[in-house]
């Protein structure tokens, strides 16, 4: 995609290394974030320098976290430390997120060290800044105003629409901030043609862009296999859960 003022991406693998710097900031963890590894892995091979801020999620995730962040081709940093070599920052990060949760200051309850991640985005000098999750929202703004570069926002999902935020009764604190937020974007892109139909509708002045979540092409069978004998189902997901729409699916394959 191109936006006016941003960072023409190339479609070209593993080119000279170019100059141009470019910041993802996700709170969440990578291990935790595919979408935003595969973005992160495709700005890296197209020669950009790339670096991804980050926070602490799980420990179920922590090893692997470590392991991406070693093995990736891009450059990453957590923020708010970890229960595990850096507890008085999380302990403190922590404890600061849930007294702004108690005032209402949502971008910061969105966001665990939001302040943590401007310093330090700010202090990296990105040419262009890309946000993942909606808690990414406030720091990515911040940033790129600035700095004076453009600013993307990656909406994996339809984030004021997702249960767990409907179950928590939410909904008005993620309206807020998207709306907040979302009018400063330079463009956005949206996981599925839904998602950013979804969008266009809320914002129609927003650019949004289709990046279909899928695996690379590489990644895929040269043709499907024949299948014989009963329907096999596979169930992919970032984690298995109640929340994760596998009980309507099996109720949906009972009534069909």
């Amino acid at each position: 995609m191109e936006v006016p003022g941003t960072i023409k991406t190339s479609q070209k693998s593993a080119p000279t290394v170019s100059k141009e710097r470019i910041l993802i900031v996700t709170p969440k963890s990578p291990s935790t974030n595919p979408r935003m590894r595969k973005a992160a892995d495709a700005l890296a091979k197209s020669g950009y320098r790339v670096m991804v801020l980050w926070a602490y999620g799980t420990v179920w995730a922590a090893q692997n976290d470590r392991s991406i962040c070693e093995n990736a081709q891009w450059q990453s940093r957590q923020i708010g430390g970890n229960p595990d070599s850096d507890r008085r920052a999380y302990f403190f990060s922590r404890l600061l997120r849930k007294s702004f949760e108690l005032i209402g200051n949502n971008e910061r309850a969105q966001c665990r060290s939001y302040n943590e991640f401007i310093r330090q985005g700010l202090a990296w000098k990105p040419d262009l800044v890309i946000g993942h999750n909606p808690g990414a929202l406030g720091p990515v703004v911040r940033i790129g105003q600035r700095l004076q570069v453009p600013i993307l926002f990656d909406a994996e999902d339809y984030h004021r629409g997702e249960s767990y935020v409907v179950r928590a009764g939410i909904e008005d604190r993620m309206i807020a901030l998207e709306d907040r937020y979302i009018p400063h974007l330079s463009a956005m892109t949206a996981a599925s043609p839904l998602i950013a139909q979804a969008y266009t509708e809320l914002y129609p002045n927003k650019k949004i862009t289709t990046i279909n979540n899928a695996f690379p092409a590489a990644l895929q069978p040269i043709a499907p296999e024949r299948m014989t004998g009963p329907l096999r189902i596979v169930w992919f997901s970032q984690v298995v859960g109640i929340d994760r729409g596998l009980q309507d699916f099996m109720k949906g394959m009972a009534s069909a």
